[in-house]
């Protein structure tokens, strides 16, 4: 059950030819917001993993946070000043 307002993520797959795997087939006519996220095949998740590797490409890490410092980390990350990726360590 979803809240009133609430979100509903669907996440599909998308095969070699981009055809969606799966659907939503009804809505309820509650007014919920509803996000598609659509991803790759297998295949194509390890071939772009295989070019990452190969070019040795890296995430860059802005900052890092530790645990008791998750607030500090969520307002760092909702001021919009990060470059790279916020890390906090557990």
């Amino acid at each position: 059950m979803i809240a009133p307002e609430g979100r509903n993520n669907l996440v599909a797959q998308i095969d070699a030819f981009g055809l969606e795997r799966l659907r939503i087939v009804e809505r309820p006519l509650a007014p919920l917001r509803y996000q598609d996220i659509r991803v790759g095949s297998v295949e194509m998740f390890e071939r772009m993993i295989g070019m990452i590797e190969h070019l040795g490409i890296r995430p860059v890490i802005d900052q890092t946070f530790e645990m008791q410092d998750v607030g500090a980390a969520l307002e760092y990350l909702r001021s919009g000043q990060l470059v790279g990726k916020v890390i906090i360590k557990v």
